[in-house]
Protein backbone atom coordinates (compact mmCIF):
# COMPACT_ATOMS: atom_id res chain seq x y z
CA UNK A 1 0.00 0.00 0.00
CA UNK A 2 1.43 3.27 -0.97
CA UNK A 3 2.37 5.48 1.93
CA UNK A 4 0.87 8.84 3.00
CA UNK A 5 3.19 11.97 1.18
CA UNK A 6 4.03 13.24 3.98
CA UNK A 7 5.39 9.86 5.97
CA UNK A 8 7.38 9.36 2.60
CA UNK A 9 9.12 12.86 2.86
CA UNK A 10 9.56 12.02 6.33
CA UNK A 11 11.62 9.09 5.57
CA UNK A 12 13.57 11.00 2.14
CA UNK A 13 14.64 13.90 5.13
CA UNK A 14 15.57 11.09 7.47
CA UNK A 15 17.67 9.38 4.77
CA UNK A 16 18.97 12.57 3.31
CA UNK A 17 19.99 13.77 7.03
CA UNK A 18 22.16 10.11 7.58
CA UNK A 19 23.64 10.85 4.66
CA UNK A 20 25.23 14.41 5.05
CA UNK A 21 25.96 12.98 8.63
CA UNK A 22 28.17 10.01 7.26
CA UNK A 23 29.27 12.02 4.72
CA UNK A 24 30.83 14.68 7.95
CA UNK A 25 31.91 13.10 10.58
CA UNK A 26 34.97 11.28 10.79
CA UNK A 27 37.43 10.12 13.22
CA UNK A 28 40.62 12.27 13.98
CA UNK A 29 44.17 10.46 15.04
CA UNK A 30 43.13 9.56 18.54
CA UNK A 31 39.95 8.17 18.31
CA UNK A 32 37.86 11.07 18.55
CA UNK A 33 35.09 12.49 16.29
CA UNK A 34 35.73 15.22 13.66
CA UNK A 35 32.77 17.25 11.63
CA UNK A 36 33.12 18.40 8.19
CA UNK A 37 36.59 18.52 6.01
CA UNK A 38 39.61 19.58 7.19
CA UNK A 39 40.41 23.57 8.33
CA UNK A 40 43.21 25.52 8.48
CA UNK A 41 43.52 26.04 12.14
CA UNK A 42 47.21 27.17 12.46
CA UNK A 43 50.65 28.21 10.90
CA UNK A 44 53.58 27.09 12.56
CA UNK A 45 56.81 28.64 11.96
CA UNK A 46 59.20 25.43 10.97
CA UNK A 47 62.80 26.74 9.81
CA UNK A 48 64.36 30.19 8.23
CA UNK A 49 64.51 32.74 10.85
CA UNK A 50 66.84 34.60 12.30
CA UNK A 51 68.88 34.65 9.45
CA UNK A 52 71.99 37.48 8.25
CA UNK A 53 71.59 37.82 4.46
CA UNK A 54 73.95 40.02 2.58
CA UNK A 55 72.73 42.82 0.28
CA UNK A 56 71.15 41.74 -2.84
CA UNK A 57 71.39 38.01 -2.22
CA UNK A 58 69.62 35.15 -1.55
CA UNK A 59 69.00 33.68 2.13
CA UNK A 60 71.28 30.58 2.59
CA UNK A 61 68.02 28.81 4.02
CA UNK A 62 64.53 28.94 3.16
CA UNK A 63 61.52 30.37 5.02
CA UNK A 64 59.54 27.29 5.91
CA UNK A 65 56.01 27.27 7.63
CA UNK A 66 53.71 24.36 8.11
CA UNK A 67 50.01 24.18 8.16
CA UNK A 68 47.63 22.68 10.71
CA UNK A 69 44.00 21.52 10.63
CA UNK A 70 41.32 21.48 13.57
CA UNK A 71 42.72 18.07 14.45
CA UNK A 72 46.16 19.39 14.56
CA UNK A 73 47.36 17.39 11.74
CA UNK A 74 49.65 18.61 8.73
CA UNK A 75 47.16 19.97 6.14
CA UNK A 76 48.19 18.87 2.69
CA UNK A 77 46.56 21.86 -0.15
CA UNK A 78 46.39 24.68 2.12
CA UNK A 79 47.48 27.92 0.23
CA UNK A 80 49.97 29.85 1.74
CA UNK A 81 51.20 33.72 0.85
CA UNK A 82 54.21 35.27 1.70
CA UNK A 83 54.76 38.70 1.60
CA UNK A 84 57.70 41.08 2.49
CA UNK A 85 56.73 43.18 5.41
CA UNK A 86 59.75 45.63 5.46
CA UNK A 87 63.50 45.53 4.44
CA UNK A 88 63.08 44.85 0.13
CA UNK A 89 64.02 42.72 -1.53
CA UNK A 90 62.12 39.58 -3.36
CA UNK A 91 60.75 36.31 -2.76
CA UNK A 92 61.00 33.15 -4.84
CA UNK A 93 57.46 32.63 -4.17
CA UNK A 94 54.53 34.43 -2.87
CA UNK A 95 51.58 32.28 -3.26
CA UNK A 96 52.01 28.28 -2.84
CA UNK A 97 50.52 25.85 -1.40
CA UNK A 98 50.97 23.15 1.23
CA UNK A 99 52.70 19.95 0.53
CA UNK A 100 52.20 16.10 1.81
CA UNK A 101 53.47 17.27 5.08
CA UNK A 102 51.80 20.22 5.35
CA UNK A 103 54.91 22.57 4.48
CA UNK A 104 55.16 25.87 2.45
CA UNK A 105 58.23 27.32 1.69
CA UNK A 106 59.60 30.41 -0.10
CA UNK A 107 63.41 31.56 -0.55
CA UNK A 108 64.11 35.20 0.06
CA UNK A 109 66.19 37.86 -1.90
CA UNK A 110 67.62 40.77 0.15
CA UNK A 111 66.83 44.36 -0.57
CA UNK A 112 70.13 46.48 -1.04
CA UNK A 113 70.29 48.54 2.67
CA UNK A 114 71.61 46.85 5.58
CA UNK A 115 69.31 46.70 8.40
CA UNK A 116 66.19 44.67 9.54
CA UNK A 117 63.81 42.71 7.22
CA UNK A 118 61.10 40.96 8.03
CA UNK A 119 58.39 38.35 5.97
CA UNK A 120 55.10 37.34 6.41
CA UNK A 121 53.29 34.02 5.92
CA UNK A 122 49.63 33.52 6.19
CA UNK A 123 46.89 30.68 5.73
CA UNK A 124 43.37 31.61 5.30
CA UNK A 125 42.25 34.30 8.29
CA UNK A 126 44.80 32.77 10.81
CA UNK A 127 47.58 34.93 12.65
CA UNK A 128 50.73 35.09 10.55
CA UNK A 129 54.09 33.85 11.07
CA UNK A 130 56.75 36.66 10.60
CA UNK A 131 60.34 35.75 9.80
CA UNK A 132 62.94 38.35 10.67
CA UNK A 133 66.46 38.62 8.96
CA UNK A 134 69.71 40.69 9.16
CA UNK A 135 70.60 42.49 5.95
CA UNK A 136 74.14 42.67 6.07
CA UNK A 137 76.75 45.24 4.01
CA UNK A 138 77.01 43.64 0.77
CA UNK A 139 80.92 41.48 0.59
CA UNK A 140 83.53 41.51 -1.56
CA UNK A 141 83.51 37.44 -1.84
CA UNK A 142 84.02 35.98 -5.15
CA UNK A 143 80.85 34.82 -6.12
CA UNK A 144 79.85 31.78 -6.63
CA UNK A 145 78.14 30.31 -9.81
CA UNK A 146 75.30 27.52 -10.14
CA UNK A 147 75.06 25.53 -13.53
CA UNK A 148 72.04 23.39 -13.99
CA UNK A 149 73.86 19.71 -15.70
CA UNK A 150 70.41 17.50 -15.77
CA UNK A 151 67.35 16.96 -14.56
CA UNK A 152 65.38 20.21 -16.41
CA UNK A 153 62.17 20.27 -18.04
CA UNK A 154 61.22 17.34 -17.28
CA UNK A 155 57.97 15.58 -17.66
CA UNK A 156 56.62 13.20 -14.85
CA UNK A 157 53.00 11.89 -14.00
CA UNK A 158 51.34 13.20 -10.98
CA UNK A 159 52.63 11.03 -7.84
CA UNK A 160 55.47 9.53 -9.96
CA UNK A 161 59.63 10.19 -9.41
CA UNK A 162 61.55 12.40 -12.16
CA UNK A 163 63.65 10.02 -14.63
CA UNK A 164 66.75 12.15 -14.28
CA UNK A 165 67.74 13.46 -11.00
CA UNK A 166 67.81 17.50 -10.85
CA UNK A 167 71.98 18.13 -10.57
CA UNK A 168 73.73 21.24 -10.49
CA UNK A 169 77.40 22.18 -10.27
CA UNK A 170 78.94 25.11 -8.03
CA UNK A 171 82.25 26.68 -8.83
CA UNK A 172 83.82 30.08 -8.44
CA UNK A 173 83.47 32.62 -11.17
CA UNK A 174 87.10 31.52 -12.36
CA UNK A 175 85.51 27.69 -13.02
CA UNK A 176 86.88 26.23 -9.64
CA UNK A 177 84.77 23.65 -8.83
CA UNK A 178 83.21 24.57 -4.92
CA UNK A 179 83.82 21.51 -2.67
CA UNK A 180 82.04 20.32 0.15
CA UNK A 181 79.67 23.23 -0.08
CA UNK A 182 75.97 22.45 0.92
CA UNK A 183 73.31 23.26 -2.02
CA UNK A 184 69.31 23.15 -0.84
CA UNK A 185 66.60 22.34 -3.39
CA UNK A 186 63.37 23.77 -2.18
CA UNK A 187 60.04 23.38 -3.74
CA UNK A 188 58.62 26.67 -4.76
CA UNK A 189 56.01 25.28 -6.83
CA UNK A 190 53.89 22.21 -7.80
CA UNK A 191 53.91 20.09 -4.40
CA UNK A 192 55.25 16.72 -4.24
CA UNK A 193 58.91 16.16 -2.39
CA UNK A 194 62.39 15.93 -2.88
CA UNK A 195 65.02 12.59 -2.24
CA UNK A 196 67.44 15.00 -0.04
CA UNK A 197 66.73 18.64 1.07
CA UNK A 198 69.86 19.24 1.14
CA UNK A 199 73.29 17.63 -0.39
CA UNK A 200 76.88 18.62 -0.59
CA UNK A 201 79.11 19.14 -3.83
CA UNK A 202 81.26 15.92 -4.68
CA UNK A 203 84.99 16.68 -5.82
CA UNK A 204 83.50 17.97 -9.29
CA UNK A 205 81.40 20.52 -7.52
CA UNK A 206 78.22 18.98 -8.18
CA UNK A 207 75.34 17.89 -6.23
CA UNK A 208 71.95 16.31 -6.95
CA UNK A 209 68.32 15.30 -5.68
CA UNK A 210 65.19 13.13 -7.29
CA UNK A 211 61.93 15.30 -7.19
CA UNK A 212 58.66 13.32 -7.36
CA UNK A 213 55.61 14.91 -8.36
CA UNK A 214 52.82 16.67 -6.32
CA UNK A 215 49.10 14.75 -7.05
CA UNK A 216 47.79 18.08 -9.31
CA UNK A 217 48.84 18.31 -13.19
CA UNK A 218 50.49 21.59 -13.51
CA UNK A 219 53.69 23.10 -13.44
CA UNK A 220 56.16 22.62 -10.36
CA UNK A 221 59.70 24.45 -9.83
CA UNK A 222 62.32 23.52 -7.39
CA UNK A 223 65.41 25.88 -6.60
CA UNK A 224 68.53 24.88 -5.50
CA UNK A 225 70.82 27.77 -3.88
CA UNK A 226 73.82 28.24 -1.75
CA UNK A 227 75.46 30.77 0.13
CA UNK A 228 77.58 33.06 -2.12
CA UNK A 229 75.35 32.15 -5.64
CA UNK A 230 72.31 33.35 -7.33
CA UNK A 231 69.68 30.81 -7.18
CA UNK A 232 68.78 28.38 -10.04
CA UNK A 233 65.50 26.74 -10.78
CA UNK A 234 64.66 24.30 -12.46
CA UNK A 235 61.27 23.24 -14.08
CA UNK A 236 59.09 19.92 -14.11
CA UNK A 237 55.46 19.29 -16.16
CA UNK A 238 53.42 17.31 -14.07
CA UNK A 239 50.95 15.41 -15.67
CA UNK A 240 47.50 13.91 -14.60
CA UNK A 241 47.93 10.24 -13.54
CA UNK A 242 45.81 7.70 -15.56
CA UNK A 243 42.15 6.95 -14.53
CA UNK A 244 42.05 3.58 -12.90
CA UNK A 245 39.75 0.65 -14.83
Amino acid sequence: MRQPLHRRARRLLAGALACTTALTVGCDEDGGLTLGLPVASEVEEVSGSGQSVPAGSPAAAPFVVRVRDQSDNPMVGAAVSFAIATGGGSLSVTRTVTDSTGVASTVYTAGTTAGPATITATAADLAPVTFRATITPATTTPTRVFTILGGNNQTVVAGARVAVPLTVRLATTTGTPVVGATVTFVITAGGGSVSAATATTDASGNASTLYTAGATAGQATITALAPGATPVTFSATITAAPSGG
